[in-house]
Protein backbone atom coordinates (compact mmCIF):
# COMPACT_ATOMS: atom_id res chain seq x y z
CA UNK A 1 0.00 0.00 0.00
CA UNK A 2 0.87 3.86 -0.18
CA UNK A 3 1.16 5.91 2.61
CA UNK A 4 2.16 9.36 2.56
CA UNK A 5 4.29 10.42 5.25
CA UNK A 6 5.49 14.01 5.23
CA UNK A 7 7.54 14.46 2.05
CA UNK A 8 8.07 11.21 2.10
CA UNK A 9 6.38 7.76 0.13
CA UNK A 10 6.36 4.26 1.34
CA UNK A 11 5.69 1.46 -1.01
CA UNK A 12 4.50 -1.75 -0.10
CA UNK A 13 2.87 -4.60 -2.61
CA UNK A 14 -0.74 -5.52 -1.82
CA UNK A 15 -0.85 -8.71 -3.21
CA UNK A 16 -3.63 -11.08 -1.61
CA UNK A 17 -2.26 -14.14 0.56
CA UNK A 18 0.24 -15.49 -2.22
CA UNK A 19 3.23 -17.52 -0.69
CA UNK A 20 6.34 -15.91 -2.42
CA UNK A 21 8.82 -18.52 -0.75
CA UNK A 22 11.78 -18.24 -2.94
CA UNK A 23 10.67 -15.14 -3.63
CA UNK A 24 10.85 -15.75 -7.63
CA UNK A 25 7.77 -14.33 -9.20
CA UNK A 26 7.64 -11.35 -11.40
CA UNK A 27 7.24 -8.93 -8.92
CA UNK A 28 11.05 -8.41 -7.78
CA UNK A 29 13.67 -8.86 -9.77
CA UNK A 30 17.00 -9.78 -7.25
CA UNK A 31 21.10 -11.08 -7.24
CA UNK A 32 20.74 -14.54 -6.94
CA UNK A 33 23.95 -14.60 -5.04
CA UNK A 34 22.10 -12.78 -2.01
CA UNK A 35 20.48 -14.73 0.73
CA UNK A 36 17.50 -14.54 2.71
CA UNK A 37 17.48 -13.47 6.36
CA UNK A 38 14.82 -15.17 8.07
CA UNK A 39 13.69 -15.03 12.23
CA UNK A 40 11.20 -17.26 13.92
CA UNK A 41 9.69 -14.51 15.77
CA UNK A 42 8.24 -16.99 18.76
CA UNK A 43 11.54 -17.77 19.56
CA UNK A 44 12.23 -14.60 20.73
CA UNK A 45 9.37 -13.65 22.81
CA UNK A 46 11.63 -10.96 24.95
CA UNK A 47 11.06 -9.07 21.80
CA UNK A 48 7.24 -9.64 22.11
CA UNK A 49 4.71 -7.54 23.13
CA UNK A 50 1.68 -10.23 24.02
CA UNK A 51 -1.69 -9.19 24.01
CA UNK A 52 -3.53 -7.62 26.76
CA UNK A 53 -6.22 -10.77 26.47
CA UNK A 54 -7.74 -13.01 29.02
CA UNK A 55 -5.30 -15.59 28.07
CA UNK A 56 -1.71 -16.30 26.46
CA UNK A 57 0.08 -19.26 26.20
CA UNK A 58 3.35 -19.90 24.39
CA UNK A 59 4.73 -23.77 24.46
CA UNK A 60 6.71 -25.67 21.81
CA UNK A 61 6.68 -22.56 18.50
CA UNK A 62 2.48 -22.74 19.32
CA UNK A 63 1.02 -19.47 20.48
CA UNK A 64 -2.63 -19.58 21.82
CA UNK A 65 -4.60 -16.90 22.55
CA UNK A 66 -8.24 -16.56 23.82
CA UNK A 67 -9.18 -13.46 23.12
CA UNK A 68 -12.30 -11.30 23.74
CA UNK A 69 -11.77 -7.67 22.25
CA UNK A 70 -9.10 -6.46 19.93
CA UNK A 71 -6.05 -7.68 20.47
CA UNK A 72 -2.33 -7.52 18.68
CA UNK A 73 0.60 -9.00 18.79
CA UNK A 74 3.83 -6.84 18.48
CA UNK A 75 7.43 -7.74 17.47
CA UNK A 76 10.55 -5.66 17.05
CA UNK A 77 12.88 -6.86 15.57
CA UNK A 78 16.13 -4.54 16.63
CA UNK A 79 19.26 -5.32 15.15
CA UNK A 80 17.25 -7.66 12.69
CA UNK A 81 15.46 -4.56 11.18
CA UNK A 82 15.70 -4.73 6.90
CA UNK A 83 18.28 -2.15 5.83
CA UNK A 84 16.58 0.14 2.60
CA UNK A 85 15.60 -1.16 -0.72
CA UNK A 86 14.86 -5.26 1.10
CA UNK A 87 12.16 -7.22 0.45
CA UNK A 88 10.21 -7.99 3.45
CA UNK A 89 8.12 -10.73 4.01
CA UNK A 90 5.83 -11.72 7.30
CA UNK A 91 3.96 -15.11 7.10
CA UNK A 92 2.35 -17.34 9.95
CA UNK A 93 0.14 -20.17 10.45
CA UNK A 94 -3.72 -19.29 12.00
CA UNK A 95 -6.55 -20.84 12.75
CA UNK A 96 -9.36 -19.72 14.65
CA UNK A 97 -12.06 -21.15 16.93
CA UNK A 98 -15.52 -19.34 17.81
CA UNK A 99 -18.48 -17.80 15.55
CA UNK A 100 -17.99 -16.32 12.01
CA UNK A 101 -15.01 -15.29 10.70
CA UNK A 102 -12.36 -12.73 12.09
CA UNK A 103 -10.63 -10.03 10.22
CA UNK A 104 -7.16 -8.58 11.16
CA UNK A 105 -3.95 -7.45 9.60
CA UNK A 106 -0.34 -7.67 9.56
CA UNK A 107 1.17 -4.76 9.57
CA UNK A 108 4.41 -2.96 10.12
CA UNK A 109 4.67 0.69 11.49
CA UNK A 110 7.62 3.33 12.60
CA UNK A 111 8.26 7.05 12.74
CA UNK A 112 10.64 8.88 10.43
CA UNK A 113 12.43 12.06 11.24
CA UNK A 114 9.69 15.20 11.80
CA UNK A 115 7.60 12.38 13.47
CA UNK A 116 5.96 11.22 9.97
CA UNK A 117 4.08 8.09 10.40
CA UNK A 118 5.12 4.87 8.60
CA UNK A 119 2.40 2.22 8.45
CA UNK A 120 1.69 -0.21 5.87
CA UNK A 121 -0.58 -3.26 5.96
CA UNK A 122 -1.99 -6.18 4.39
CA UNK A 123 -5.49 -7.84 5.57
CA UNK A 124 -6.28 -11.06 6.35
CA UNK A 125 -9.45 -13.48 7.29
CA UNK A 126 -9.01 -16.17 10.27
CA UNK A 127 -11.58 -19.07 10.41
CA UNK A 128 -11.75 -22.54 11.54
CA UNK A 129 -9.19 -23.92 8.98
CA UNK A 130 -5.60 -23.63 9.61
CA UNK A 131 -4.05 -20.94 6.87
CA UNK A 132 -1.00 -19.71 6.02
CA UNK A 133 -0.63 -16.08 5.51
CA UNK A 134 2.50 -13.94 3.66
CA UNK A 135 3.04 -10.58 2.44
CA UNK A 136 5.56 -9.05 0.62
CA UNK A 137 6.72 -5.90 0.36
CA UNK A 138 9.73 -3.81 -0.24
CA UNK A 139 10.85 -1.64 2.60
CA UNK A 140 12.75 1.66 1.55
CA UNK A 141 13.77 3.07 4.35
CA UNK A 142 17.12 3.54 5.37
CA UNK A 143 17.34 2.58 9.17
CA UNK A 144 19.51 6.01 10.35
CA UNK A 145 16.34 7.77 9.25
CA UNK A 146 13.75 5.96 11.71
CA UNK A 147 13.25 8.43 14.60
CA UNK A 148 11.77 5.19 16.35
CA UNK A 149 12.47 1.30 15.84
CA UNK A 150 10.17 -0.67 13.09
CA UNK A 151 7.25 -3.04 14.64
CA UNK A 152 5.80 -5.97 13.12
CA UNK A 153 2.60 -6.65 14.19
CA UNK A 154 -0.48 -8.94 14.11
CA UNK A 155 -3.84 -7.30 14.52
CA UNK A 156 -7.14 -9.04 14.98
CA UNK A 157 -9.43 -5.85 14.78
CA UNK A 158 -13.09 -7.27 13.72
CA UNK A 159 -14.86 -9.73 15.29
CA UNK A 160 -12.00 -10.57 17.13
CA UNK A 161 -13.34 -12.82 20.25
CA UNK A 162 -12.35 -16.66 20.03
CA UNK A 163 -9.37 -19.12 20.27
CA UNK A 164 -6.42 -18.60 17.86
CA UNK A 165 -3.81 -20.93 17.46
CA UNK A 166 -0.50 -18.90 15.95
CA UNK A 167 2.94 -20.48 14.65
CA UNK A 168 5.58 -20.91 12.07
CA UNK A 169 5.91 -16.82 12.64
CA UNK A 170 8.18 -15.72 10.80
CA UNK A 171 9.90 -11.88 9.40
CA UNK A 172 12.29 -12.20 6.82
CA UNK A 173 14.60 -10.32 4.23
CA UNK A 174 16.24 -10.49 1.12
CA UNK A 175 18.80 -7.44 1.05
CA UNK A 176 20.07 -5.51 -2.91
CA UNK A 177 16.52 -5.81 -4.54
CA UNK A 178 18.02 -4.22 -7.90
CA UNK A 179 16.93 -0.75 -8.29
CA UNK A 180 14.70 1.31 -5.90
CA UNK A 181 11.26 0.21 -6.54
CA UNK A 182 9.65 -3.20 -7.24
CA UNK A 183 8.65 -4.43 -10.81
CA UNK A 184 4.98 -3.67 -11.11
CA UNK A 185 2.90 -6.96 -11.93
CA UNK A 186 2.26 -4.48 -15.37
CA UNK A 187 5.84 -3.22 -16.48
CA UNK A 188 5.11 0.39 -17.98
CA UNK A 189 1.27 0.87 -15.53
CA UNK A 190 0.72 4.19 -14.78
CA UNK A 191 0.26 5.36 -11.54
CA UNK A 192 -3.13 4.15 -10.27
CA UNK A 193 -3.74 7.23 -8.38
CA UNK A 194 -3.90 9.01 -11.71
CA UNK A 195 -6.95 11.54 -11.60
CA UNK A 196 -8.03 10.47 -14.87
CA UNK A 197 -8.61 6.70 -13.12
CA UNK A 198 -12.75 7.27 -12.40
CA UNK A 199 -13.96 4.02 -10.34
CA UNK A 200 -17.79 4.48 -9.91
CA UNK A 201 -20.30 3.02 -8.37
CA UNK A 202 -18.69 2.59 -5.43
CA UNK A 203 -18.83 4.57 -2.60
CA UNK A 204 -15.68 4.44 -0.40
CA UNK A 205 -12.23 3.85 -3.06
CA UNK A 206 -9.09 4.42 -2.15
CA UNK A 207 -6.56 4.91 -4.96
CA UNK A 208 -2.99 4.25 -4.54
CA UNK A 209 -0.02 4.50 -7.13
CA UNK A 210 0.23 0.38 -6.98
CA UNK A 211 -3.17 -0.39 -6.70
CA UNK A 212 -6.83 0.43 -6.27
CA UNK A 213 -9.39 -1.02 -3.65
CA UNK A 214 -13.29 -0.94 -3.46
CA UNK A 215 -15.71 -1.19 -0.39
CA UNK A 216 -19.88 -1.14 -0.80
CA UNK A 217 -19.95 -0.60 2.66
CA UNK A 218 -18.41 1.15 5.82
CA UNK A 219 -15.50 -0.51 7.62
CA UNK A 220 -17.66 -0.17 10.51
CA UNK A 221 -19.92 -2.74 9.18
CA UNK A 222 -17.81 -5.36 9.03
CA UNK A 223 -18.01 -5.25 12.79
CA UNK A 224 -19.12 -8.17 14.75
CA UNK A 225 -22.30 -6.46 16.40
CA UNK A 226 -22.59 -4.69 12.79
CA UNK A 227 -22.55 -7.95 11.22
CA UNK A 228 -25.22 -9.66 13.17
CA UNK A 229 -27.26 -7.09 12.59
CA UNK A 230 -26.56 -7.09 8.93
CA UNK A 231 -27.83 -10.36 8.84
CA UNK A 232 -25.27 -11.31 5.54
CA UNK A 233 -21.69 -12.38 5.00
CA UNK A 234 -18.46 -10.48 4.62
CA UNK A 235 -17.66 -11.84 1.78
CA UNK A 236 -20.51 -10.99 -0.28
CA UNK A 237 -20.94 -7.70 1.00
CA UNK A 238 -16.90 -7.29 -0.25
CA UNK A 239 -17.51 -7.79 -3.60
CA UNK A 240 -18.11 -5.02 -6.31
CA UNK A 241 -21.27 -5.65 -7.84
CA UNK A 242 -22.20 -2.16 -9.78
CA UNK A 243 -18.66 -0.97 -9.92
CA UNK A 244 -17.01 0.38 -12.91
CA UNK A 245 -13.67 1.44 -14.07
CA UNK A 246 -13.65 4.53 -16.32
CA UNK A 247 -10.82 5.95 -18.33
CA UNK A 248 -10.51 7.97 -21.37
CA UNK A 249 -7.82 7.44 -24.02
CA UNK A 250 -6.71 7.57 -27.66
CA UNK A 251 -4.37 4.22 -26.80
CA UNK A 252 -6.19 1.65 -29.21
CA UNK A 253 -5.55 -1.00 -26.40
CA UNK A 254 -5.90 -1.15 -22.93
CA UNK A 255 -4.14 -3.33 -20.60
CA UNK A 256 -4.64 -4.19 -17.08
CA UNK A 257 -3.88 -6.10 -14.17
CA UNK A 258 -5.20 -7.36 -11.11
CA UNK A 259 -5.19 -9.22 -7.70
CA UNK A 260 -7.45 -11.43 -6.32
CA UNK A 261 -8.09 -12.63 -2.48
CA UNK A 262 -8.91 -16.18 -2.24
CA UNK A 263 -11.95 -14.91 0.15
CA UNK A 264 -13.72 -13.19 -2.14
CA UNK A 265 -13.15 -14.49 -5.14
CA UNK A 266 -16.74 -15.72 -5.52
CA UNK A 267 -17.53 -18.77 -8.52
CA UNK A 268 -16.41 -16.87 -11.54
CA UNK A 269 -14.83 -13.35 -12.63
CA UNK A 270 -16.33 -12.25 -15.60
CA UNK A 271 -15.71 -8.48 -16.40
CA UNK A 272 -18.14 -6.73 -19.10
CA UNK A 273 -16.62 -3.46 -21.10
CA UNK A 274 -18.77 -0.55 -22.86
CA UNK A 275 -17.14 1.53 -25.77
CA UNK A 276 -18.83 5.38 -25.60
CA UNK A 277 -21.85 4.15 -23.69
CA UNK A 278 -22.05 0.98 -26.03
CA UNK A 279 -22.00 -2.40 -24.41
CA UNK A 280 -19.53 -4.84 -26.20
CA UNK A 281 -19.59 -8.27 -23.94
CA UNK A 282 -17.52 -9.90 -21.86
CA UNK A 283 -13.88 -9.23 -22.18
CA UNK A 284 -12.58 -11.86 -19.55
CA UNK A 285 -14.44 -14.61 -18.22
CA UNK A 286 -13.45 -17.22 -15.61
CA UNK A 287 -14.31 -19.54 -13.26
CA UNK A 288 -13.45 -20.01 -10.08
CA UNK A 289 -11.29 -23.31 -10.36
CA UNK A 290 -9.39 -21.44 -13.16
CA UNK A 291 -8.58 -18.64 -11.58
CA UNK A 292 -5.71 -17.54 -10.03
CA UNK A 293 -4.58 -14.73 -7.40
CA UNK A 294 -3.26 -12.46 -9.83
CA UNK A 295 -4.44 -12.27 -13.75
CA UNK A 296 -4.31 -9.49 -16.51
CA UNK A 297 -6.10 -9.26 -19.48
CA UNK A 298 -6.14 -6.65 -22.68
CA UNK A 299 -8.74 -5.44 -24.94
CA UNK A 300 -9.31 -3.58 -28.09
CA UNK A 301 -10.90 0.32 -27.87
CA UNK A 302 -11.09 1.42 -31.39
CA UNK A 303 -9.89 4.56 -30.67
CA UNK A 304 -7.48 6.60 -33.06
CA UNK A 305 -5.32 10.02 -32.87
CA UNK A 306 -7.56 13.00 -31.90
CA UNK A 307 -10.59 10.09 -31.81
CA UNK A 308 -10.36 9.23 -27.58
CA UNK A 309 -13.04 6.51 -26.50
CA UNK A 310 -14.36 6.38 -23.25
CA UNK A 311 -13.68 2.92 -21.44
CA UNK A 312 -16.16 1.16 -18.95
CA UNK A 313 -14.45 -1.67 -17.53
CA UNK A 314 -16.97 -3.33 -15.18
CA UNK A 315 -16.02 -5.20 -12.33
CA UNK A 316 -17.50 -8.49 -11.60
CA UNK A 317 -20.94 -8.83 -9.29
CA UNK A 318 -19.58 -11.80 -6.95
CA UNK A 319 -15.93 -10.89 -6.17
CA UNK A 320 -13.33 -8.63 -4.96
CA UNK A 321 -10.53 -8.10 -7.47
CA UNK A 322 -7.88 -4.72 -6.96
CA UNK A 323 -6.43 -3.16 -9.63
CA UNK A 324 -2.63 -3.61 -9.55
CA UNK A 325 -1.46 -1.97 -13.04
CA UNK A 326 -2.95 -0.02 -16.48
CA UNK A 327 -1.16 -0.29 -19.50
CA UNK A 328 -1.22 2.03 -22.90
CA UNK A 329 0.16 1.67 -25.74
CA UNK A 330 3.24 3.49 -26.21
CA UNK A 331 2.75 7.40 -26.62
CA UNK A 332 -0.58 7.29 -24.95
CA UNK A 333 -1.69 8.75 -22.14
CA UNK A 334 -5.18 8.92 -20.29
CA UNK A 335 -7.73 12.11 -20.99
CA UNK A 336 -9.99 13.22 -18.23
CA UNK A 337 -13.32 11.62 -18.07
CA UNK A 338 -15.57 14.21 -18.76
CA UNK A 339 -18.54 14.82 -16.39
CA UNK A 340 -21.33 14.03 -16.61
CA UNK A 341 -23.67 15.34 -14.36
CA UNK A 342 -26.06 11.78 -13.90
CA UNK A 343 -28.43 11.16 -11.50
CA UNK A 344 -27.92 8.89 -8.66
CA UNK A 345 -29.35 5.54 -8.38
CA UNK A 346 -29.46 3.23 -5.30
CA UNK A 347 -30.75 -0.27 -5.03
CA UNK A 348 -31.27 -2.01 -1.83
CA UNK A 349 -31.57 -5.58 -1.50
CA UNK A 350 -30.26 -9.51 -1.59
CA UNK A 351 -29.71 -11.84 -4.02
CA UNK A 352 -32.12 -11.22 -6.35
CA UNK A 353 -30.34 -7.70 -6.67
CA UNK A 354 -26.81 -8.47 -6.07
CA UNK A 355 -26.84 -10.56 -9.18
CA UNK A 356 -27.02 -14.36 -8.00
CA UNK A 357 -28.61 -15.98 -11.08
CA UNK A 358 -26.62 -14.06 -13.77
CA UNK A 359 -22.91 -14.40 -15.10
CA UNK A 360 -21.53 -10.70 -14.34
CA UNK A 361 -22.53 -7.09 -13.14
CA UNK A 362 -23.63 -5.79 -16.45
CA UNK A 363 -26.82 -8.53 -16.66
CA UNK A 364 -28.17 -7.59 -13.31
CA UNK A 365 -31.16 -5.89 -13.65
CA UNK A 366 -30.21 -2.62 -11.42
CA UNK A 367 -27.26 -2.30 -14.13
CA UNK A 368 -29.56 -2.86 -17.28
CA UNK A 369 -32.27 -0.22 -15.68
CA UNK A 370 -29.65 2.23 -14.66
CA UNK A 371 -27.64 2.19 -18.34
CA UNK A 372 -31.34 2.55 -19.73
CA UNK A 373 -32.11 5.59 -18.29
CA UNK A 374 -28.29 7.09 -17.66
CA UNK A 375 -28.38 6.72 -13.99
CA UNK A 376 -25.12 6.00 -11.90
CA UNK A 377 -25.92 3.20 -10.16
CA UNK A 378 -24.95 2.33 -6.37
CA UNK A 379 -26.09 -1.41 -6.02
CA UNK A 380 -25.93 -2.04 -1.89
CA UNK A 381 -27.89 -5.54 -2.49
CA UNK A 382 -26.01 -8.36 -0.51
CA UNK A 383 -26.68 -12.09 -1.44
CA UNK A 384 -28.36 -13.51 1.55
CA UNK A 385 -29.51 -10.10 3.32
CA UNK A 386 -32.55 -9.97 5.03
CA UNK A 387 -34.15 -6.49 6.10
CA UNK A 388 -32.59 -5.76 8.94
CA UNK A 389 -29.42 -5.39 7.13
CA UNK A 390 -30.78 -3.22 4.91
CA UNK A 391 -32.08 -1.25 7.46
CA UNK A 392 -28.24 -0.67 8.71
CA UNK A 393 -27.40 -0.40 5.29
CA UNK A 394 -30.17 2.49 4.73
CA UNK A 395 -28.05 4.35 7.96
CA UNK A 396 -25.40 4.94 6.04
CA UNK A 397 -27.09 6.31 3.25
CA UNK A 398 -26.14 10.51 5.01
CA UNK A 399 -22.72 9.11 3.02
CA UNK A 400 -24.53 10.53 -0.10
CA UNK A 401 -25.15 14.03 -0.85
CA UNK A 402 -28.03 13.31 -3.35
CA UNK A 403 -29.81 10.73 -4.20
CA UNK A 404 -32.43 10.57 -7.00
CA UNK A 405 -33.80 7.01 -6.95
CA UNK A 406 -34.05 4.02 -4.44
CA UNK A 407 -35.26 1.05 -5.13
CA UNK A 408 -35.90 -1.64 -2.33
CA UNK A 409 -36.43 -5.28 -3.34
CA UNK A 410 -35.89 -7.62 0.16
CA UNK A 411 -37.92 -10.25 1.98
CA UNK A 412 -36.97 -13.75 0.13
CA UNK A 413 -34.51 -14.29 2.69
CA UNK A 414 -36.49 -12.89 5.79
CA UNK A 415 -39.33 -15.20 4.42
CA UNK A 416 -37.38 -18.07 4.26
CA UNK A 417 -35.95 -17.83 7.47
CA UNK A 418 -38.85 -17.80 9.27
CA UNK A 419 -39.40 -14.42 10.43
CA UNK A 420 -43.24 -13.01 10.31
CA UNK A 421 -44.86 -10.70 8.86
CA UNK A 422 -45.34 -7.81 11.20
CA UNK A 423 -41.87 -8.07 12.20
CA UNK A 424 -41.22 -7.56 8.51
CA UNK A 425 -43.71 -4.74 8.43
CA UNK A 426 -41.64 -2.92 11.65
CA UNK A 427 -38.82 -3.08 10.23
CA UNK A 428 -39.07 -2.42 6.83
CA UNK A 429 -41.25 0.94 8.06
CA UNK A 430 -37.88 1.80 10.13
CA UNK A 431 -36.17 1.66 6.66
CA UNK A 432 -38.24 3.94 5.11
CA UNK A 433 -38.06 6.24 8.18
CA UNK A 434 -34.58 6.35 8.01
CA UNK A 435 -33.60 6.79 4.47
CA UNK A 436 -36.18 9.59 4.91
CA UNK A 437 -33.93 11.27 7.31
CA UNK A 438 -31.27 12.28 4.96
CA UNK A 439 -32.66 11.94 1.66
CA UNK A 440 -36.55 13.37 2.09
CA UNK A 441 -37.40 13.94 -1.26
CA UNK A 442 -36.14 11.10 -2.73
CA UNK A 443 -38.17 8.89 -4.85
CA UNK A 444 -38.54 5.45 -3.32
CA UNK A 445 -39.88 2.47 -5.34
CA UNK A 446 -41.08 -0.25 -2.93
CA UNK A 447 -40.75 -3.60 -5.16
CA UNK A 448 -42.82 -6.66 -3.71
CA UNK A 449 -41.16 -9.76 -3.36
CA UNK A 450 -40.81 -11.55 -6.87
CA UNK A 451 -41.96 -14.90 -8.27
CA UNK A 452 -40.92 -17.75 -6.28
CA UNK A 453 -41.39 -21.40 -7.11
CA UNK A 454 -43.90 -22.81 -4.13
CA UNK A 455 -47.11 -21.32 -2.23
CA UNK A 456 -47.46 -23.24 0.13
CA UNK A 457 -46.65 -21.46 4.47
CA UNK A 458 -43.48 -21.41 5.61
CA UNK A 459 -42.97 -24.27 7.86
CA UNK A 460 -41.60 -22.02 10.97
CA UNK A 461 -43.64 -18.84 10.97
CA UNK A 462 -46.78 -20.29 9.07
CA UNK A 463 -46.52 -16.91 7.03
CA UNK A 464 -47.19 -17.16 2.87
CA UNK A 465 -45.64 -14.98 0.76
CA UNK A 466 -48.31 -13.27 0.00
CA UNK A 467 -48.31 -11.96 3.33
CA UNK A 468 -44.87 -10.05 2.77
CA UNK A 469 -45.77 -8.75 -0.35
CA UNK A 470 -49.11 -7.29 1.47
CA UNK A 471 -46.90 -5.52 3.72
CA UNK A 472 -45.28 -3.72 1.24
CA UNK A 473 -48.68 -2.43 0.11
CA UNK A 474 -49.06 -1.59 2.93
CA UNK A 475 -46.50 0.60 3.99
CA UNK A 476 -46.79 2.39 0.75
CA UNK A 477 -50.03 3.18 1.12
CA UNK A 478 -49.68 4.82 4.58
CA UNK A 479 -46.46 6.36 3.35
CA UNK A 480 -48.99 8.28 1.07
CA UNK A 481 -51.50 8.61 3.48
CA UNK A 482 -48.99 10.52 5.65
CA UNK A 483 -48.18 12.87 3.02
CA UNK A 484 -45.15 11.17 1.31
CA UNK A 485 -45.81 12.17 -1.83
CA UNK A 486 -42.66 10.46 -3.28
CA UNK A 487 -42.60 7.00 -2.34
CA UNK A 488 -43.96 3.97 -5.15
CA UNK A 489 -45.41 0.18 -4.93
CA UNK A 490 -44.40 -2.19 -7.66
CA UNK A 491 -45.63 -5.52 -7.48
CA UNK A 492 -42.84 -7.53 -8.30
CA UNK A 493 -44.99 -10.74 -8.49
CA UNK A 494 -46.63 -9.43 -11.06
CA UNK A 495 -43.54 -8.75 -13.46
CA UNK A 496 -41.84 -12.18 -12.53
CA UNK A 497 -42.79 -15.54 -12.99
CA UNK A 498 -41.16 -18.83 -14.44
CA UNK A 499 -39.60 -17.42 -17.51
CA UNK A 500 -37.75 -15.28 -15.50
CA UNK A 501 -36.00 -17.84 -12.85
CA UNK A 502 -37.24 -20.08 -10.22
CA UNK A 503 -36.49 -17.13 -7.38
CA UNK A 504 -33.20 -15.73 -8.80
CA UNK A 505 -33.23 -14.49 -12.23
CA UNK A 506 -31.80 -15.83 -15.10
CA UNK A 507 -29.64 -13.57 -17.27
CA UNK A 508 -32.70 -13.36 -19.74
CA UNK A 509 -34.68 -13.36 -16.87
CA UNK A 510 -32.98 -9.79 -14.91
CA UNK A 511 -33.24 -8.33 -18.80
CA UNK A 512 -37.47 -9.63 -18.90
CA UNK A 513 -37.49 -7.97 -15.78
CA UNK A 514 -35.99 -4.71 -16.38
CA UNK A 515 -37.58 -3.89 -19.18
CA UNK A 516 -41.18 -5.27 -17.64
CA UNK A 517 -39.59 -2.26 -14.60
CA UNK A 518 -39.00 0.41 -16.99
CA UNK A 519 -42.34 0.32 -18.48
CA UNK A 520 -43.88 0.72 -14.54
CA UNK A 521 -41.31 3.56 -13.83
CA UNK A 522 -42.20 5.32 -17.07
CA UNK A 523 -45.76 4.94 -16.23
CA UNK A 524 -45.31 6.54 -13.02
CA UNK A 525 -43.60 9.23 -14.25
CA UNK A 526 -39.90 8.71 -12.29
CA UNK A 527 -37.77 9.49 -14.88
CA UNK A 528 -39.57 12.82 -15.77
Amino acid sequence: MIQKTGNMFFRSVHLCTVVWAAFGSSLFAMDAKDETKSIDMLSAPDRITWPSTDSVELKDGLATVVATKSWQLIYKPKEDMAPANSLITLAFDIKREGQGQGRGAVMITARGKGDSRIFLKKDFVASGRKRRVTWSFLWQYPLEELEREAQVGLWMRTAPEGRYEISNVTYSFHEKIQGTTTTPLLEGSIKLDNPNIKVTGVRYVRKYPTHIELDRFKEECYAKDSLEKLSFSTVNARTTTGAQLVINTESPKVTLSWGLEPEYAGQRLNFGLYLNKKPTGQIFEKKRADLKQEFTFSFETGATKGKPVICEVIYPSHANPFLVGLKLEPGYELLPVPERNKKVFLALGDSITHGTGQTSTDKTWAFLLSKKNHLELFNMAVGGGQLAGNLLTAEQLGDWKKLDLITILVGANDYGSGKSPGFYYEHYKKMISTIRKTHPDTKIVCIAPTFSNGTEPHKKSGATRDQFRNKVAQIVAEAKESGDKNIYLVRGQDLTGPETGSLHFTDDGASIFADRLQLELDKMGIFK
